[in-house]
């Protein structure tokens, strides 16, 4: 009696791209059963046999025999096929047809019998995100162990602050995950923030709040560019010269600085023998 064991990466679609199949050596390995003498072991992943004796009659009824002893013609076997974590069985091959994972076998002379074995196919469930998007490397239908890159990609004006569920605890915006079951997985993102400072040059001041925090696309407050005394508002140092000024569809930090200068003075004329009164500008330099 010959027990064979193997397990199968599983079936797909004709064209389905699949991840890395599992290693050629990973074959499960069944010591033969020859003759009289039972000694049957498993030693891979995917497969465990366990071989039992059912009563049988004449000289040996009433006896129960394990997974090793000695086996006579006639005997009745039972076989029971557990699959590991992850996998499931498919079939019997060789002197067994079936799906039933447990079964009998007549030893009415020597058998090959050859339990198949497929990996479970298990679910990736990307939850959607405000503000980025998630994308995952390779697509299509996964099976138990097979392995995925994910990676976060920040909408504009938002920051990827972290990962949710099954990748949890990863601080890049990828994530390399092994489903070895059913996995779901999210990305938080932060929409920006930015800062508007205002500043005034010598001879005026800022009327109107500064500094202010302002969301990624949205508008700031409007603030006035006023002058001390005799001064008048000439520009910002961006060269604006709104005034009063709001910055609008704001994308970045901003400082800019007004500044102030004196008007050109008039000076008024009169004629001393005859002639009207006129008024003309003149530029003059002040010491005081």
């Amino acid at each position: 009696l010959e027990f064979q064991c193997h397990q199968f990466p599983g079936k797909h679609a004709v064209g389905e791209h699949r991840p890395a199949k599992p290693d050629r050596h990973q074959h499960a390995q069944c010591l033969q059963v020859v003759g009289r003498h039972a000694d049957l072991q498993s030693r891979a992943t995917g497969l465990e046999l366990l071989l039992q004796d059912l009563p049988r009659v004449g000289a040996h009824a009433g006896q129960h025999r394990g997974v090793s002893g000695q086996y006579f013609y006639g005997d009745v076997v039972q076989l029971t096929a557990i699959p590991a974590t992850g996998w499931h069985f498919v079939e019997w091959t060789g002197d067994l047809a079936g799906t039933n994972e447990h079964v009998t076998i007549v030893l009415n002379g020597s058998k090959a019998v050859t339990a198949v074995f497929e990996r479970d196919v298990v679910t990736l469930t990307i939850e959607p995100a405000t503000g980025g998007t998630i994308t995952v490397e390779p697509e299509g239908q996964y099976l138990y162990g097979d392995e995925v890159t994910l990676t976060a990609t920040e909408a504009t004006g938002y920051t990827f602050t972290g990962w949710t569920g099954d990748c949890s605890g990863e601080t890049t915006t990828t994530c390399n995950l092994t489903l070895d079951g059913d996995k779901t997985v999210g990305a938080t993102f932060a929409l920006n923030t930015y800062t508007l400072t205002y500043l005034a040059g010598p001879g005026g001041a800022i009327s109107g709040p500064t500094p202010q925090t302002v969301n990624h696309g949205a508008s700031g407050t409007a603030v006035s560019a006023v002058g001390n005394g005799s001064y008048v508002f000439s520009q910002w140092s961006d060269g604006s010269t709104q005034n009063p000024r709001t910055d609008t569809n704001v994308a970045a930090d901003t400082t800019v600085t007004a500044s102030f200068a004196l008007p050109t003075p008039l000076v008024t004329s009169f004629a001393i023998n005859s002639g009207a009164a006129t008024t003309m500008p003149l530029s003059v330099t002040l010491n005081n």
